[in-house]
């Protein structure tokens, strides 16, 4: 009888955990469901405590997370086995206890560890409840695990030279522009005042290594356009340098000449010229 009872109060922390955590997704939204004000309630000597804290730092310009994910996947199981435990860690009561003259060797004495608490009371839980309750944990697990990748994608800062990518892009200026500009906006992205992630009960700390992203990225963005700088100074030279000779030529051009040949090749040029004055507009 204590176990029937016990199991529905167990059924009814595993719902109120279930509620607590668990991702409401609405027409591509995911939100907390915690704010409905219909969730179950539990007594007010146990309280769901299962923050895992996850810290994202920078280590001999290695970023990384401590501790990773594996592990906060299960500190967080462990916080729910806790959870549980507050029930089936429960002592049985022993009638063997009560008797004045009872023996060392007494069947009473001889229950097992397992047989003396109500641990066993999982199995009268409905199913899909506790599976449900495995099911948010990891769901959180693997929204923090993809917020983390991103923040480690940033160790490309470290790994890549500048000039690599200098190099990559050439001298193309169209992609040049394209660059700068997604490196912009990318570095815009870092200039949040927040400094924690709340990911149900994972809370991901990243304010030291925003700081010293945002260093690098600044760096990065200095040397970039130093390199674009250089290189669209050399474009302006050759660019001037040819429109330069083209209106020398187009100047000693002329089509009253006697020879043939001259005409031709000054329809010729002038035709070329029409070609170019878009490219270099």
């Amino acid at each position: 009888q204590m176990a029937h009872v016990l199991s529905k109060r167990l059924q009814g922390a595993l719902m109120a955990w279930n509620h607590k955590f668990k991702i409401v997704k609405e027409e591509g939204v995911e939100k907390d469901e915690s704010e409905n004000a219909a969730a179950p309630q539990l007594p007010n000597n146990i309280a769901i405590k299962a923050a895992v804290a996850l810290e994202i730092v920078l280590r001999n310009q290695e970023i990384s997370a401590s501790p990773a994910v594996p592990t906060v996947r299960s500190l967080l199981l462990n916080a729910l086995h806790e959870f549980m435990g507050v029930v089936c860690n429960l002592a049985k009561p022993k009638g063997g206890r009560y008797e004045v003259f009872d023996s060392i060797t007494s069947k009473s004495k001889a229950v097992s560890d397992e047989e003396a608490t109500f641990d066993h009371l999982v199995g009268m839980v409905p199913s899909e409840i506790v599976a449900e309750a495995y099911a948010v944990a990891e769901e959180h697990v693997i929204m923090a695990s993809a917020f983390v990748d991103q923040w480690l994608a940033y160790q490309t800062l470290w790994d890549t030279q500048v000039a690599d990518v200098a190099a990559s892009v050439g001298s193309d200026i169209q992609k040049w522009q394209a660059l700068l500009l997604e490196a912009s906006e990318a570095r815009s992205t870092l200039d949040s005042s927040a400094t924690n992630a709340d990911f149900g009960p994972i809370v991901v700390k990243f304010g030291k290594v925003q700081s010293q992203i945002n260093l690098k990225y600044d760096s990065w963005q200095k040397e970039l356009q130093a390199s674009f700088a250089s290189i669209l100074g050399q474009c302006v030279n050759e660019a001037h340098d040819k429109i330069a000779k083209a209106k020398t030529t187009l100047e000693e051009t002329t089509l009253d000449s006697a020879s043939t040949e001259t005409i031709v090749l000054g329809v010729t040029f002038i035709q070329e010229m029409k070609q170019k004055v878009g490219i270099w507009d």
